[in-house]
């Protein structure tokens, strides 16, 4: 579990530290950007699900699908980070899928929540 955690510490450093070289027209931007935007989508993601499904026995069918949905639009969303970076076709149609997938899937399941929370 710990390593599930440090390796999303990682790559999220990764991104950080390649976004700020891209702005900055440092050389290793798209290495460091393309290296972090992988790992999570596909190590991370995967691995914090696996994790989710583990010691998901005793949880709410909306909690799961609040990090179903969550999951899969991150995923979504560094597919089609990489396809922009790549020039591949699509890109566009994957990253609006990945937004509408937070937006009408992850974000109700949170504000309904947080709002039966406070209730």
């Amino acid at each position: 579990r710990k390593l599930i955690f440090i390796s999303g510490l990682i790559f999220a450093v990764l991104i950080s530290m390649g976004g700020l070289c891209k702005l900055m027209a440092w050389p290793f931007a798209n290495e460091l950007l393309l290296s972090g935007i992988f790992g999570l989508g596909f190590l991370f993601l995967p691995l914090l699900f696996i994790n989710f499904i583990r010691h998901s026995a005793q949880k709410v069918l909306s909690e799961k699908l609040r990090t179903i949905l969550g999951i899969a639009s991150g995923m979504l969303f560094a597919i089609a980070c990489l396809c922009k970076v790549f020039h591949i076709m699509g890109a566009n149609i994957i990253l609006i899928m990945s937004f509408v997938t937070f937006i009408f899937g992850f974000l109700p399941f949170t504000f309904f929540k947080m709002y039966k929370k406070k209730m």
